[in-house]
């Protein structure tokens, strides 16, 4: 899998500089190319007909390298004519030679990038090859026929976009003598001499100064030295199953593999890559940065219901604006000391703010470039007072430039178009889901914030650690301006009631409520392990991290996972954290597409403190927003060392906030925008223990201090409801 696609002047420079180094560079001559079965004999270059200065390149290139006993590689090289994947009739691929569906799990077997595991986890998608990719692999077959019919001992393949590194004969020279040999023949059936590792996953072993014998997590199938046999070995396990360079780790096992330690060849970094990859649309949905196209801002959302605007508040969000909807009249007096003083404005849409646009003053305050979307959705005009101040603004805004206004029906609105050409903003990838935003509008419309109870907190000292640049964070130095309420909150706002529907004091394991994991995820140095979970002699469990080698990770750990999905609710867990550098224990709740979390985490190197954190996503279940890294954390003081002695922390989520509990006691809150949004969709419940790779977050990890536990004794969860 070439990877390294679009050009640009860095690029360019890069191989420039290559180039240059390469050339004041002393060659060394190449010994392992002649006519005897103990050389390589030949050397096939794939190209595609309409690629004439690629072969052109090519050509140059192979010249470059001189060889024993005659002027240089040229003397081998042919060229083989590549399959057009434009001008192929799929119907017709002979699925004897390579089937065109792979599935997801076969990928994530060969690179087991985390960003897929949510995905595997629910369902085993199928991925349809490309054309490309269904063309590479038949033009590799065709050249693994062709050794076989020149009956060639040993031939380099190339594709027609490599570069040979300044250290490629010195290296090839000395490999060729390190191999294993039988009568001065070298003994193997497949050489990389080009690839990419995975960046997950890969296993290999050490067998010489400039050998490794990979067992998979290898990409790349543009540079390689191929036996007699190896092609006829390669032939018999025909057909190919997925892309060619994924599949063949599928099948080391059945080959002599080697590779050169570190490759010398490489692509060409001044040209573009054809291929199109299956797996990217996947990666592409599951990218961890926000960059889409901003669309015009502000945007005042002027609608006749209710319902209907925190519905275009959900839209808002989605489209990446830091949308604030005022449904519960939190930001009333905020937003509009913000207009008379024409301060910033921190938000970039506004939902619920008919109140503040009725008056004519306020509208000629905003900013000029503010758009208004003006939704009408009441069939018959009940007079309300959403509905009034509905007409109110509406003719407030009457004397506004049309392209500064949209009107929009709501029982019309079922994509994104309309929508997005206004505000000029990207379209996403996926359907309106209209209705289920429908459903998460009806349910915060009920939520009624005018009957609370007031529960003080006993805030404890902090600390704020970074936070991510996000549409659905606010940043440090924005947030003066959102609330009048200081951060962190003295009161808490305690809303409906609390049922108890789960106890577990593991005295047994209860399939029915938990399932052991056995994956990992991006930036743990532990594979998760069910053996690593341990009941405890009378009650409770532990989870183990300890130094154990597998084919993913250096180090096993634990965690589990309920069966069932909780939205809202109160969580009380009684537990020991582990103590200990590297280290970290945790109990939280998490979804993936869109990315949800509510984290309580204990960094070993100071169980002392607790970290809470909230990562928020928009969208409804199956919507692919997985952006963030670090999200809002917050350190808290416990005032006592959490790893000596049990506790009992507790998280309440409700709809509006956050609450953190240590022993009854509540000692912090999120809100709404307090910094970030609350999550809004049913979460899993989990237990881990595991190390992070950034030494930064909980300290480097002490290995000769493992194995290391932490315990819980108790669990409860309980339903809300209002």
């Amino acid at each position: 899998m070439n990877i390294k696609t679009g050009t640009t002047l860095k690029r360019k420079f890069n191989h420039l500089s290559k180039y240059i180094s390469r050339k004041f560079s002393k060659q060394e001559t190449l010994t392992v190319f002649g006519d005897n079965e103990e050389t390589i004999n030949a050397i096939y270059v794939l190209n595609l007909d309409h690629q004439k200065k690629r072969w052109t390149n090519m050509l140059k290139e192979v010249k470059y390298q001189k060889v024993k006993g005659m002027k240089n590689l040229s003397h081998f090289t042919q060229r083989i004519s590549a399959i057009n994947g434009s001008k192929m009739d799929l119907d017709q691929v002979d699925a004897s030679q390579i089937l065109q569906e792979y599935s997801l799990k076969e990928y994530y077997h060969v690179d087991p990038d985390p960003r897929l595991l949510s995905i595997l986890r629910s369902k085993n998608l199928k991925l349809n090859l490309t054309r490309p990719e269904t063309a590479i692999g038949l033009s590799h077959i065709k050249m693994w026929r062709k050794i076989v019919e020149e009956n060639s001992a040993y031939a380099l393949i190339l594709e027609d976009d490599i570069f040979f590194e300044k250290d490629f004969a010195k290296v090839l020279n000395q490999v060729w003598r390190e191999l294993p040999q039988n009568s001065n023949k070298p003994v193997f059936d497949f050489l990389y001499l080009s690839y990419e590792e995975v960046k997950t996953g890969m296993v290999k072993d050490n067998y010489s100064q400039n050998l490794v014998q990979p067992h998979k997590g290898l990409w790349w199938f543009s540079g390689y030295v191929l036996s007699l046999e190896g092609a006829q070995k390669l032939l018999a396990q025909l057909p190919i199953r997925s892309p060619v360079d994924v599949w063949i780790n599928f099948i080391f096992s059945k080959l002599n593999v080697y590779a050169v330690k570190k490759p010398i060849i490489n692509q060409r970094e001044d040209i573009d890559s054809d291929n199109v990859y299956s797996i990217l649309t996947m990666l592409n949905q599951t990218n961890d940065r926000f960059d889409k196209k901003k669309g015009k801002t502000p945007v005042f959302v002027v609608a006749e219901s209710s319902t209907s605007s925190i519905l275009l508040g959900e839209v808002l969000k989605i489209l990446g604006y830091r949308c604030c909807m005022n449904t519960y009249g939190d930001f009333t007096e905020d937003v509009n000391k913000s207009i008379e003083r024409g301060n910033p404005l921190q938000f970039e849409a506004f939902c619920g703010f008919e109140e503040i646009l009725k008056k004519p003053e306020a509208l000629k305050k905003l900013p000029s470039n503010s758009v208004f979307i003006v939704v009408k959705d009441a069939t018959e005009k009940v007079e309300t007072t959403q509905n009034y101040l509905f007409q109110e603004v509406v003719k407030s805004i009457s004397e506004i430039k049309q392209n500064r206004c949209m009107m929009l029906d709501m029982h019309t609105l079922n994509d994104w178009q309309e929508i997005c050409e206004f505000l000029n903003c990207e379209t996403p990838s996926f359907p309106l889901p209209k209705s289920e935003l429908l459903q998460k509008s009806i349910d915060t419309e009920l939520l009624n914030l005018k009957e609370v109870t007031l529960v003080p907190v006993q805030a404890r000292d902090y600390t704020e650690i970074k936070f991510d640049l996000s549409p659905w964070i606010i940043p440090f130095n924005k947030r003066h301006y959102v609330k009048k309420r200081e951060y962190p909150l003295k009161n808490a706002r305690l809303v409906g009631k609390y049922t108890k529907i789960l106890e577990d004091d593991f005295s047994s394991f209860n399939e029915s409520i938990w399932t052991k994991l056995e994956d990992t995820f991006k930036g743990n140095l532990c594979l998760f392990s069910k053996d690593n979970f341990l009941l405890e002699e009378k009650a409770g469990c532990s989870f183990v991290l300890k130094e154990e080698k597998t084919a993913h990770r250096e180090f096993t750990s634990a965690s589990i996972v309920t069966q069932n999905n909780y939205r809202y609710g109160r969580f009380e867990v009684e537990m020991k954290p582990a103590k200990g550098s590297g280290i970290v224990s945790a109990f939280f709740l998490f979804r993936y597409n869109p990315w949800q979390e509510i984290d309580v985490e204990f960094l070993g190197d100071d169980t002392t403190k607790v970290m809470f954190n909230i990562y928020y996503n928009p969208g409804v279940d199956g919507v692919m927003y997985n952006y963030g890294n670090k999200a809002a954390p917050i350190k808290i003081d416990l005032g006592f060392d959490a790893s000596l002695a049990y506790h009992t922390y507790s998280i309440e989520w409700e709809p509006h906030e956050v609450r953190f509990y240590v022993d009854t006691v509540l000692v912090h809150v999120r809100s709404t925008w307090m910094p970030s949004l609350i999550p809004d969709l049913p979460l899993q419940f989990y237990f881990n223990i595991w190390a992070p790779e950034n030494k930064d977050f909980a300290g480097p990890l002490a290995n000769k201090s493992l194995p290391k536990s932490s315990y819980v004794r108790n669990v409860k969860m309980y339903s809300w409801s209002h």
